[in-house]
């Protein structure tokens, strides 16, 4: 398998992330193969490797066994001639043995050759552990970091438009106020006006009566000078 299918294992299982798309890694190191007799590797990784059967691996975990397999290695060719005994009943034991004698009879290897081998593909694995932290981390810096970004420049629009609208309802409410004590003041002036203008209508009636009482009174004495000027004087 090439390096650049190997690369794209962790975009596989990135596919989920929208726009994830990585390019190869021109440094990164090319399947290592084992020769004959390959010398004593001590594998950097950790954890005690937990034994599964071929048939429990599926999934994810098979295809990275694929990338992980891909160098060829005296246990790349234990493990495949197990997977070509896989229909044939027998248990693990006697499937291994057979294995071994049809690889023997191919091209004789060592049970220690077989065993080194496989820190051969813990490398490998250990190198995909690497690339696949190295591409989650891009996936978190091209991705996350954006949506992060984003949402913090959407809560500061937030915030400020909150602001907004609290300073918008603090003025209405204080102009509410303003326009409420307009009214109690005018329709205070309005009920003195009332009053005021009863006033003067009251006044000015009897200013009116009290003229027309005094025509009255002006006019009956000119009429009643005049009949005496006419008695007395013609």
């Amino acid at each position: 398998m090439s390096e650049g299918a190997k690369d794209n294992f962790a975009s596989r299982f990135f596919h989920g992330v929208k726009d994830a798309v990585w390019q190869d890694d021109p440094s990164a190191p090319k399947p290592v193969v084992a020769s004959k007799a390959p010398a004593q590797i001590v594998t950097k990784i950790d954890v005690a490797p937990t034994p599964v059967s071929p048939q429990a691996i599926s999934g994810m975990a098979a295809e990275l066994m694929t990338v992980v397999m891909a160098s060829p290695t005296p246990y790349a060719e234990l493990s495949g001639a197990i997977a070509s005994l896989a229909a044939i009943p027998m248990d693990d034991g006697t499937r291994y043995r057979a294995a071994f004698a049809v690889l023997a009879n191919a091209q004789p290897r060592t049970v220690a050759q077989i065993s080194q081998a496989i820190d051969v593909h813990l490398e490998a694995l250990e190198t995909e552990c690497k690339r696949f932290a190295d591409q989650s981390k891009g996936v978190e810096e091209n991705e996350l970091s954006v949506r992060t970004q984003e949402s913090t420049s959407l809560a500061d629009a937030v915030g400020q438009a909150n602001t907004k609208i609290a300073k918008i309802r603090a003025d209405a409410e204080a102009e509410v106020v303003r326009l409420q004590e307009s009214i109690v003041a005018n329709q205070s002036r309005i009920a003195s006006l009332a009053v005021e203008i009863d006033a003067k209508q009251k006044s000015i009636t009897q200013k009116k009566q009290s003229f027309d009482a005094a025509t009255e009174i002006v006019k009956n004495t000119l009429i009643a000078e005049k009949s005496k000027i006419q008695q007395y004087l013609a």
